[in-house]
């Protein structure tokens, strides 16, 4: 169940780094919606493998805030 939150929190990351990176909040929602119809980042938050913890915290510690 973890996993699939912060398969949740990722995409909100990813909008919120390209928002920030862009201001654009069109490049923003399609970035969102790309990770989230992706099918690796699905199977890797149903099959709860800890890789998405590591992409999390990368991109935590990446984020320009």
């Amino acid at each position: 169940m973890a996993t699939v939150a912060v398969g949740i929190l990722t995409v909100v990351l990813i909008m919120l780094i390209t928002k920030k990176l862009f201001q654009s909040h069109l490049l923003a929602l399609i970035a969102g919606f790309l990770l989230a119809i992706d099918g690796h980042a699905i199977v890797m938050s149903r099959v709860a493998l800890l890789d998405n913890f590591v992409m999390s915290f990368a991109l935590l510690g990446s984020a320009p805030f």
